[in-house]
């Protein structure tokens, strides 16, 4: 399997220049090179810090809370993925190509952000609330009573989901303005906080704890560190305040619907199903009155209505 990725980059690459219009020829040029370098080699170190912050709460776990409580856990961290399985390849795809076409022009590169952060979060936002307050109903549905152990994790996880989406999403954006440096030591900072937290947060509050420190290095190390990046780029995320109104009401909103269904209705299977498709019209009749799309499908449909003439 670890090959596949390897052989299919091969194939496209040589297709790729097989089908250029342009002819390709291979040469040594020592300034692109380490250009490369220094781009690329705080990327890999990146990507590797970043498979040690997705597996080191398995090991704290593991080691800490017992066999068991960690096949809990990791099923609930399966299940809180599901926001980022749907979204972030789509999102690794553009974002980096994207931001790249507006560098130079830091207006354009901000007005990017802000709208492609609202629509991520406004997305993801009502995906991981539903897991969140109805983790209990989706680990039983999906594997069985037993596994509802692991539905305090899932809070927790499901939050995370979110803070993860945003922060991939920031980090197509250093990317694309080429400062992987930058990326690597916000990586380094999270995992460092990561390790210190969840050991300490096991030891004496055991998966409440876990579920903290994985909020508490996200939101109270990693974020700001890359808050002060993007400020060094002329990117304000304050300004995502504003357009996050919506979306939080919203989510309220869903909230207050789920937990009426809950205290309506008893099986697992009827609280996830009504209190999910509850939730979520309750969260788009908040929601979409406010976005650009709507908006200007209004905007159209009123250009195309006939005046009436006296």
């Amino acid at each position: 399997p670890g090959r596949r990725p390897v052989t299919g980059s091969a194939v496209t690459a040589t297709l790729l220049i097989m089908r250029s219009p342009v002819k390709v020829r291979l040469a040594w040029q020592p300034d692109m090179a380490r250009h490369l370098i220094r781009f690329g080699v705080p990327l890999i170190g990146a990507g590797a810090l970043n498979q040690l912050i997705l597996n080191t709460d398995y090991v704290i776990v593991n080691r800490y809370l017992g066999t068991a409580v960690a096949g809990a856990y990791f099923l609930a961290f399966n299940i809180s993925n599901w926001p980022m399985t749907l979204i972030s390849f789509s999102m690794r795809r553009t974002a980096v190509a994207g931001f790249a076409r507006l560098q130079g022009d830091p207006a354009a590169i901000q007005r990017a952000f802000v709208g492609a952060a609202t629509l991520l979060i406004s997305a993801t936002l009502p995906m991981a609330l539903l897991i969140g307050l109805l983790a209990p109903e989706v680990l039983t549905v999906a594997y069985g009573p037993k596994w509802a152990i692991g539905a305090t994790a899932l809070r927790f996880l499901a939050g995370i989901s979110v803070v993860r989406l945003f922060y991939s999403l920031c980090i197509e954006l250093l990317a694309a303005l080429g400062h992987t440096t930058g990326i690597f030591l916000v990586q380094v900072a999270w995992w460092l906080a990561l390790i210190a937290g969840m050991w300490w947060g096991a030891v004496h509050h055991g998966l409440v704890g876990v579920g903290v420190a994985q909020f508490a290095a996200a939101l109270g190390v990693a974020m700001p560190v890359l808050f002060w990046l993007l400020h060094s780029h002329q990117v304000r995320p304050s300004q995502l305040l504003p357009r996050l109104a919506r979306p939080l009401l919203g989510g309220m909103a869903l909230a207050v619907v789920v937990f009426a269904v809950r205290a309506a209705f008893d099986a697992s299977v009827a609280r996830l199903l009504i209190g999910g498709a509850a939730g979520v019209a309750a969260y788009a009749v908040v929601v979409l009155p406010g976005t650009p799309a709507l908006a200007s499908a209004r905007r159209l449909a009123r250009a195309r209505r006939p005046v009436a003439h006296s």
